[in-house]
């Protein structure tokens, strides 16, 4: 998307990314009806509440990343959100992994586990990225104004 000159291509993946926020939160809302009609769930309620909540959170980070990139149309961009975009796709995986093993989570202990180590080493990738990205931003702009502007998109991406 960062990388899309043309107008009509950006704007395809920028409808992609909000029709996949939207199924995301017809997911959510039906985790949480599901949670209100059940008397016992496999796992503790909130734990269950949390994790949709945290999900959504995140796909809600990425859409508001993809429509402030529409807003501002950077002309440069930093070969360093293409190393973020390709950790936020391995954890998504990740988080697939670990999720789809909740439903046999005994048998999927060890897949799950290793999920879960695997996501925390990509936070930590994912934290160093954005730190050496703000970083550069501030020592390669001459600009306070277009580095308020970059930061802007900086900012929630440390969210995602």
């Amino acid at each position: 998307m960062l990388n899309a000159e043309d107008e009509e291509k950006r704007s395809k993946y920028i409808k992609r990314i909000k029709d996949i926020e939207h199924h995301g939160d017809e997911i959510t809302q039906q985790i949480y009806d599901q949670l209100n009609r059940s008397f016992i769930t496999p796992f503790d309620r909130e734990d269950i509440h949390e994790l949709a909540t945290n999900i959504d959170d995140v796909v809600d980070s990425i859409k508001g990343v993809s429509r402030r990139i529409n807003l501002y149309k950077p002309k440069e961009v930093s070969l360093i959100f293409g190393d973020i975009a390709e950790v936020l796709h391995q954890a998504g995986v990740e988080v697939e992994i670990s999720v789809n093993g909740l439903s046999h989570p005994g048998s999927k202990k060890e897949i799950i586990l290793e999920a879960c180590r695997n996501l925390n080493k990509l936070e930590k990738k994912a934290d160093d990225y954005y730190h050496s990205g703000i970083r550069a931003l501030f020592e390669e702009e001459k600009m306070l104004s277009n580095s308020s502007r970059r930061k802007t998109f900086w900012k929630p991406s440390k969210n995602v």
